[in-house]
């Protein structure tokens, strides 16, 4: 017989893990509308094809689709970007060419490309040390920030 104690925590733990899908849910639903129909990008929905939940864009003025990994990990008031350097986190497991990061509550979204984001974690000396929050303030050159809000 499970414990009582057990039973709550394995709800708790099942409600929040359906509350942080929708969080990605929502941010991914909000960077579909942004790029399609505000920055009038061509847009590729293919999260109900691949185990990643790539969406694909694609500059009109461009040749190439670039594939995108939505999360939500902003910091809700200051704007800060929390990414996970573990090897199982997604700047590693995930294999798309830039990660988005949507706060669909505040409008602010911050994207930078993998492949930079991996060299300066493994400069850094960041590599499987966890969660690591990027200060708002602090600028690096690959990441770009942008507020739109979609009424």
């Amino acid at each position: 017989m499970i414990p009582k104690k057990l039973i709550k925590y394995k709800e708790d733990i099942e409600f929040h893990i359906d509350n942080l899908n929708l969080l990605k849910m929502r941010s991914e639903v909000y960077l579909l509308n942004i790029l399609e129909y505000r920055w009038k990008y061509n847009v590729i929905d293919t999260r109900n094809e691949t185990e990643d939940r790539l969406i694909l864009y694609k500059n009109p003025l461009l040749h190439n689709y670039y594939s995108i990994n939505v999360e939500f990990g902003l910091n809700e008031n200051h704007g800060n970007l929390i990414i996970n350097t573990n090897e199982t986190g997604s700047l590693y497991k995930i294999k798309s060419d830039l990660c988005w990061y949507v706060n669909p509550n505040t409008g602010w979204m911050q994207w930078y490309s993998r492949e930079k984001m991996k060299e300066w974690v493994e400069k850094n000396h960041l590599k499987n040390s966890g969660f690591y929050e990027i200060k708002k303030r602090r600028t690096l050159s690959f990441i770009n920030r942008k507020k739109e809000i979609v009424l």
